[in-house]
């Protein structure tokens, strides 16, 4: 991903995506359309929030809990701030209330002034779902009560605003085959 800042800028960055592709496994052997492979966004201002819209298994809304992504590596998020924001909240039940998903929904969106702008989402735990889960939501626990026909579907949700976490790699040793 390449964020430019002038139209000379997009025209060099094109192009050498364009070479780059080319000698890609996918500019390779696949049978992709290479003029029409390299998608051009708009950069939006704002703030990047990740959120995390939770229905029960009938596709019933259960709540929407968000973090403002604060740094990002490799496409997902690195480090973020469980927010609380009524804004935000709403556009998640918009969205279930559409979708009637059932499960956990990860969505990313911006904010921009007074503009909320949905960037895209995913019927599935995503990369930010950690920071939910240590801010005080416990989607897992929650499944299982909703299996079990329990009523203490609260005790899991626990959510606080303004906690900040951020991941952390280790790097192990792993044994070559045969070493074991």
């Amino acid at each position: 991903m390449d964020i430019v800042e002038s139209k000379e800028e997009l025209m060099l960055s094109y192009q050498l995506l364009k070479i780059k592709l080319s000698r890609s496994n996918a500019g390779k052997t696949s049978v992709i359309d290479m003029n029409n492979a390299i998608l051009i966004q708009e950069k939006l201002g704002g703030k990047e929030f990740g959120m995390d819209i939770l229905n029960d298994f009938h596709g019933n809304y259960y709540g929407s809990f968000a973090r403002e992504k604060l740094s990002m590596r490799c496409g997902e998020t690195d480090k973020a701030k469980s927010v609380i924001n009524i804004d935000i909240s709403n556009v998640g039940k918009a969205i279930s209330e559409k979708l009637k998903h059932l499960g956990t929904l990860d969505c990313d969106v911006f904010v921009d002034e007074d503009k909320i702008y949905v960037l895209e989402f995913n019927p599935r735990f995503g990369g930010g779902y950690p920071f939910s889960h240590e801010a005080g939501i416990n989607t897992a626990a929650i499944y299982i009560e909703w299996i079990r026909g329990g009523n203490s579907i609260n005790t899991f949700n626990n959510y606080k605003e303004n906690m900040v976490f951020a991941k952390h790699d280790t790097l192990i040793n792993i044994p070559v085959l045969g070493e074991l």
